[in-house]
């Protein structure tokens, strides 16, 4: 009966029900936080978008606001309304720097469970016409 024992290998079903729940609530975890992540990166491509185009160094700071407005609607992100976007963009120029820089900052909040929210602050400064700057 002992060397029975001694040769098997394996998990429990008690391991494999804990393992299968950890599992679980990461996947539906990561789903609920899929959506922020989704939402920051877009952001990030308007800015790209806008900040690439030719008349990107002229631009003002609601000719800017509008500009992304449109990469939004493009992208399908009904988050921010343009008017959101001219409150939270800032168009000017930064000490040490040639060229103007655009500066968006905001938080993207999603909820997990009951009244616990994912929250991500963000950031980000594209120098218009020119290479992106953190």
């Amino acid at each position: 009966m002992r060397h029975f024992q001694e040769s098997q290998r394996g998990i429990t079903l008690t391991g494999m029900i804990s393992a299968c729940v950890v599992l679980g609530a990461l996947a539906v975890g990561g789903m609920k936080l899929w959506p922020i992540y989704n939402e920051k990166m877009k952001v990030d491509m308007a800015m790209k978008s806008v900040a690439a185009s030719p008349e990107a160094a002229k631009l003002s700071k609601n000719e800017a606001a509008k500009l992304l407005s449109r990469n939004f609607e493009v992208q399908d992100m009904r988050s921010l309304s343009e008017a959101d976007v001219r409150k939270l963009l800032k168009v000017g120029k930064v000490k040490g720097m040639d060229g103007k820089v655009m500066l968006l900052e905001y938080e993207i909040r999603s909820p997990l469970y009951g009244q616990l929210d994912g929250v991500l602050r963000y950031s980000n400064a594209v120098e218009l016409g020119g290479a992106r700057t953190d």
